[in-house]
């Protein structure tokens, strides 16, 4: 009985000492699905006098994975899929009519995230980096009243024109509370700020009334939420 007592004893503590050392790091491997949905507009685009730009949705998903080096600072990467739209109505150009964009980027971020609490705490967290984007997807329509009334055209890829260019570099900050939901998972909660740096459309655009370099960059404001899975000790 007493070598029982004591087995039980030295195994307490040893499940105690581990369960310890599990919640008082934030150091190793994490893998990070998350879902971002907002709006934006795009800022920048020379598309003549008498034009306006409207809001649009954008929603994104991805995996990220990464390595805290610290319990406060670590380097993530990943992939996933940015949705993002914009419309512009033009006035006396030479009649009213609405351009739509949609495109779809297949996108692989790098970021720096860094947090401030432990990692037994709930606190803030800061992530700054970047967005490659490759197109993957994109449709146009563009909507006309001559007068007579409205008729559109719709145009399904990035043929024959060009319209839009096949790689976007974004910077990026997502920023707010970290919640910690006991020692492997924690969520990440708050608004992710992106501005592209690369132009929307392709300089290579050149036909009817639009100018070829019409530039463009989106700017985006979402709410995005990150599910953190740590994988390592």
């Amino acid at each position: 009985m007493k070598k029982l007592l004591t087995f039980l004893s030295f195994s307490l503590f040893g499940f105690s000492a581990m369960a310890q050392s599990l919640a008082v790091s934030r150091h190793g491997l994490w893998v990070r699905p998350s879902f971002a949905i907002g709006g934006g507009t795009v800022v920048g685009a020379d598309l003549g006098p008498n034009v306006s730009t409207d809001l649009s949705v954008q929603i994104s998903a991805g995996v990220d994975v990464g390595y805290m080096f610290t319990d406060k600072v670590g380097l993530f990467t990943g992939i996933g899929i940015g949705g993002y739209g914009a419309s512009f109505s033009f006035y006396d150009y030479p009649y009213n009519a609405e351009l739509i964009t949609s495109t779809v980027y297949t996108e692989i971020p790098l970021y720096f995230q860094f947090v401030s609490s432990r990692v037994d705490k709930t606190g803030f967290f800061l992530n700054v980096g970047l967005k490659n984007g490759f197109l993957s997807g994109c449709e146009t329509t563009i909507k006309e009243n001559d007068g007579t009334g409205w008729y559109s055209e719709t145009q399904n890829g990035n043929l024959p024109d060009k319209i839009y260019t096949e790689y976007s570099l974004s910077p990026f900050t997502y920023f707010g509370v970290n919640i910690r939901c006991g020692n492997r998972v924690d969520i990440n909660l708050g608004p992710e700020i992106t501005v592209q740096a690369t132009n929307l459309f392709s300089n290579t655009l050149a036909s009817g009334s639009y100018n070829s370099n019409i530039g463009g960059h989106y700017l985006l404001l979402a709410f995005k939420m990150g599910i953190g899975i740590h994988c390592t000790r």
